[in-house]
């Protein structure tokens, strides 16, 4: 049986952890409201990116890597030193951080078992780590840009400032498209 003061303590240890996630609905969306919906949501997609819940819930892999932020587009594209969003502004390291924690721990939409409603391992096709890289197209053209994954015949690259590309895979060279059609595969 636990002292009264073990009991007090373990409570005051769990009362804190659970303070310090970060939810969706709490924390994370009226950053996003404040900050980034003028001009990305469902109207007006710049740069590709919708960052309203159903867009954001239906684009988990590419926007978020859960529990990964270094490689979620949506933190980098606020904590990197050039081209930082949003372009009028800066975030606090309160609401940066937010952000950070909610992806850390599963990028989950309140009410959601886990990112965008689908369990974790429903997501090991998505969730991926992007796979850096060197693309030549049949050109000659290289182009450096993050694969973030293969959606039918393209290859959804992130180039450095973070715009992104849905890039034929059929107009890659032969070496190129055969390693985006792996990383597709896996």
């Amino acid at each position: 049986m636990l002292s009264h003061f073990r009991l007090l303590s373990l409570t005051l240890c769990a009362l804190c952890v659970t303070a310090q996630a970060s939810t969706y609905e709490k924390d994370v969306l009226p950053i996003l409201k404040k900050n980034c919906f003028k001009c990305h949501n469902n109207d007006k997609m710049k740069a590709g990116v919708s960052v309203e819940v159903k867009d954001m819930k239906s684009d988990v892999g590419r926007i978020i890597i859960p529990g990964d932020p270094r490689e979620s587009m949506l933190y980098e594209s606020i904590v990197r030193d050039d081209d930082r969003m949003p372009p009028k502004g800066e975030l606090s390291s309160k609401e940066i951080a937010a952000i950070r924690d909610w992806i850390k721990d599963g990028a989950k939409f309140d009410g959601d078992a886990g990112a965008g409603g689908v369990s974790k391992s429903g997501l090991s096709g998505l969730a991926r780590k992007p796979l850096r890289g060197k693309w030549t197209n049949k050109e000659g053209r290289v182009i450096e840009a993050d694969l973030l994954r293969v959606v039918e015949d393209r290859a959804v690259l992130r180039l450095a400032n973070g715009k992104i590309y849905n890039y034929p895979i059929a107009d890659l060279a032969d070496e190129s498209a055969t390693k985006v059609r792996e990383f597709g595969s896996k």
